[in-house]
């Protein structure tokens, strides 16, 4: 076995292979990395094995039966007797495919062995279970490699220099998400547990592992960088295929770890006032003379008066909405004769230029807002103006989440995420409260921001009572579909117990069929409802079908013909008050006992009752609820998308008719796969399978709004600092021409 030391040998012949050869100062680099990624690793593991107890104890105590429950808890049990083996069969796993890297070049990985199982005609070949895992940590990969794209594709350069390749894959990194959750699953293999317990570890090791591994990366980067490899690097992004997102809607999708990364108050707006000094000066348009400066108290005056004609500019179309944006600037700069040609008189403050940069870019940004419909769009851009004076004014405004102006600007996305134009612009609509808020910044807001505080107030309560309201509709749809999931499930199980039981005779009387299936049932039902499956009143039910199924047997001895006679009279009362209980109607229930009292006597005198026809296919219990009708079959990434929609997600889609769409995923059925998607109203509008919803998904007629309730101004200045970052000198190499 290979040492799993701080050193890796870079030296000898590997037995069957071709030996890479690295400097002495590779070599160095590549061993000292061996040992941060050693130690990171181990300390990442240790975290998620802390959490793992608390993790399957909330699973198990949500589970559907205490048998499920239990289950959980085993594992939980036995999770902690293998944290040792698993903490260091993961370790080794993944410092042997470093070495491995190092010594050998890339590992090819096998078949089936990781994360790369997931094309259409190997998943074909193997097992269900093996399948929903390979699903798992394909989801887990690829949240990984979107969240730390910069950083792998960095780490990638420099490991392709380092072993004189040209470029290397994701999936051929030694130490990337796909490596590592290759490692990790083969860790989790050696140990024996069921596939809803792994599934339950691998969404931990995504959250306490996989989404903490930038620490790692930024490491390595910068050893590698300070051993002189690639030390100027600009990452180089990768193509955009024809129909992908825009680098603004990658942004939006791993919103929460760009954010994590945000500085906030003065430093944040420090970060991007340099961020655009940078910029500027890879084109400057300084004049040959100095000119004097505009102050600021010029321009909050000019914006002033464009800020009352913008109360009457209503464009609706995005173009014509970027056409007035950019007029904002234009118009600032001819009234001062601001500029660069010669005939300039004056120039723009660095903060003031950086303050209408600034804010040009965060209305840039909600235009290429997927989440929101371009009429709230057009209503919000009308704030440009007044976002421009009050950022002058108080520069707070980029760098303080609580500022009244971020405020309202979040809420007004807030509620917007889930409005489709319905046509409906009265004032009591989403759209009229929109505007209302909108107008009333244009007309009232001069320079004191209280106006903008009374503002956001009024609008959020307007939006709080609204979200308030769709949570109670939104919850009674929930407790509904859980009821009829219920229902149908305990439907399912009395259909089982009885069909069994009559299935198990070759003939059984009609009689004892027709009160088996006809009366009892519901009796069987109403109990498993109101008492569940361990309840001794549900045994009660099952044991009174085997008591009835044996009294209708022949009787040969006289001693069984005895015990018969004592077993009628408690048995037909017992069947009697339960036929009661649920207001079974009583002239039948007359009928049948009179039936079966002749079936009794039969019995008691030796013979055999009259017998019904036999069971024929037709009677056979339906098949059970986790085995549907129509397979599903999970062969792409469409599927895995679907399968990974946590509630909460919004989802548009194009319905049949050609009607947009969009709804929030309320609840999901573990059991049957069902998703009911709601409206912003809280209000039941679509009800799909897994299936339906990839299928939307595949044919493009559906598509996820990433982080549609997050916060606007979070995730715009998460693009801002990104977009920024990535036209820096020495990034310009990296853009990669269409």
């Amino acid at each position: 076995m290979m040492s799993r030391d701080n050193v890796v040998s870079l030296s000898g012949q590997k037995l069957g292979g071709q030996r890479l050869s690295l400097d002495p100062q590779t070599a160095g680099v590549v061993a000292e990395c061996r040992s941060v990624v050693g130690e990171h690793l181990r300390r990442l593991m240790q975290s998620m094995f802390d959490k793992l107890d608390d993790a399957l104890y909330e699973t198990a105590d949500k589970a559907a039966s205490h048998d499920v429950q239990f289950r959980y808890l085993d594992a939980m049990r036995d999770m902690r007797k293998h944290r040792a083996a698993i903490e260091s069969a993961f370790s080794g796993h993944a410092l042997d495919c470093y070495d491995e890297f190092w010594r050998s070049g890339p590992v090819e990985r096998k078949s089936g062995s990781g994360p790369g199982t997931s094309e259409v005609g190997e998943l074909a070949l193997v097992g269900e279970d093996e399948l929903e895992e390979t699903l798992a940590v394909n989801a887990m990969v690829s949240k990984g490699e979107n969240r730390f794209e910069r950083q792998l594709g960095a780490l990638r350069q420099r490991f392709a220099r380092a072993i004189g390749r040209e470029e290397l894959t994701d999936d051929e990194s030694p130490i990337g998400p796909a490596s590592l959750a290759d490692a990790f699953r083969r860790a989790v293999g050696e140990v024996q547990a069921e596939l809803a317990v792994r599934l339950v570890i691998y969404k931990l090791f995504d959250r306490q592992v996989v989404s903490h591994l930038g620490g790692l990366y930024d490491e390595v980067n910068a050893r590698f960088e300070k051993a002189g490899i690639l030390a100027n690097l600009g990452f180089r992004a990768r193509r955009t295929p024809p129909g992908a997102q825009s680098p603004t809607a990658g942004i939006t999708s791993s919103f929460a770890a760009a954010v994590e990364e945000l500085p906030d108050g003065a430093e944040l707006v420090g970060m991007l006032s340099s961020l655009l000094s940078a910029q500027r000066a890879l084109n400057p348009m300084s004049p040959m003379v100095s000119l004097p400066v505009v102050p600021t108290a010029d321009l909050v005056g000019a914006l002033t008066g464009l800020q009352q004609s913008a109360v009457e500019q209503t464009p609706t179309d995005v173009a014509s909405i970027r056409k007035a944006q950019a007029g904002v600037r234009d118009a600032l700069l001819r009234a001062y004769n601001i500029g660069s040609g010669p005939n300039a008189t004056r120039t723009l403050g660095g903060l003031d230029e950086d303050v209408i940069d600034m804010v040009s870019m965060l209305f840039d940004f909600i235009l290429d807002e997927r989440n929101l419909a371009d009429a709230i769009k057009a209503l919000i851009s009308r704030l440009q103006i007044p976002m421009i004076k009050l950022a002058m004014l108080d520069r707070a405004f980029f760098g303080k989440k609580s500022h009244p102006a971020r405020r309202l600007l979040n809420s007004l996305a807030r509620a917007g995420a889930g409005w489709v134009d319905d046509g409906d612009r009265s004032p009591k609509s989403l759209y009229g409260r929109v505007d209302a808020a909108v107008t009333r910044v244009l007309n009232d807001f001069d320079t004191d921001t209280t106006v903008l505080e009374q503002i956001c107030t009024e609008f959020t309560q307007y939006l709080d009572t609204e979200l308030r309201g769709a949570e109670v509709a939104e919850e009674r749809i929930r407790q509904v579909s859980r009821g009829q999931e219920q229902l149908k499930v305990a439907r399912s199980r009395v259909t089982d117990v009885i069909e069994k039981r009559i299935w198990s005779r070759a003939a059984l009387p009609e009689v004892v069929k027709d009160i088996l299936r006809s009366g009892w049932k519901d009796v069987m039902l109403l109990t498993l409802l109101r008492e569940g499956e361990d309840s001794p009143g549900w045994r009660k039910t099952v044991d009174v079908v085997d008591r009835l199924i044996w009294s209708v047997t022949p009787k040969a001895t006289p001693a069984e013909r005895q015990e018969l006679l004592s077993a009628i009279p408690p048995l037909l009362a017992e069947i009697k008050d339960g036929l009661t209980m649920i207001s079974f109607d009583s002239r039948r229930s007359t009928e049948m006992m009179k039936e079966l009292q002749s079936c009794h006597i039969a019995c008691l005198r030796g013979s055999a009752p009259p017998a019904g026809a036999p069971p024929v296919r037709a009677e056979a219990a339906p098949p059970p609820l986790d085995a549907p009708t129509e397979q599903v079959v999970h062969d792409d990434e469409f599927n895995a998308q679907a399968l990974g929609l946590a509630v909460g997600t919004w989802l548009e889609w194009t319905a049949e008719d050609g009607q947009e769409l969009r709804g929030k995923l309320s609840w999901r059925s573990d059991v049957t796969g069902t998703y009911i998607f709601v409206n912003r109203k809280g209000m039941k509008m679509g009800e799909m399978s897994v299936g339906d919803v990839a299928e939307l998904l595949r044919s493009g007629r559906a598509q996820v709004l990433e982080a549609a309730e997050a916060p606007l101004m979070e995730r715009a200045l998460a693009a801002m600092v990104s977009a920024l970052k990535q036209r820096q000198p020495g990034q310009q190499e990296a853009e990669v021409p269409a």
